[in-house]
């Protein structure tokens, strides 16, 4: 009977260490959670941030190219006015006949006589919105 009393009370003790144990261990998984729901927001957060910057970029790089497109049709209305008022393009360009960016800046010191000369002010500005 003692032994049946002792396991009894042996039992109980370690019924309520394990008891308490788990208690603890819920308490520790309770804080993880929380931990893990705040870098969850975290996470959320910066999404929305990285979202708003690649709208942003994607934004800048379409009026970009609208730029350089518009930039393209005055380029071609430059060189269109030239060879219509008898200037040799081939002769402005350097480095033979490829058109470069370099190559545009030859043209705009010849654009620049060219919309001052009085016969064709009124076309070139037309096609710069003058």
């Amino acid at each position: 009977m003692q032994r049946t009393d002792g396991r009894v009370d042996h039992t109980e003790m370690t019924t309520l260490t394990l008891s308490n144990d788990i208690g603890k261990m819920s308490d520790r998984i309770g804080v993880m959670a929380d931990r893990i729901g705040e870098m969850a927001e975290r996470i959320v957060k910066t999404q929305e941030m990285q979202s708003q910057n690649m709208e942003l970029m994607q934004k800048s790089m379409l009026e970009t190219m609208q730029t350089m497109v518009k930039q393209m049709e005055l380029s071609n209305k430059i060189i269109e006015i030239m060879i219509n008022s008898g200037v040799n393009v081939a002769e402005k360009l350097p480095n033979g006949k490829m058109l470069t960016p370099e190559s545009l800046s030859t043209f705009a010191s010849t654009s620049t006589s060219l919309f001052a000369h009085p016969a064709r002010k009124s076309t070139a500005q037309a096609c710069v919105g003058e």
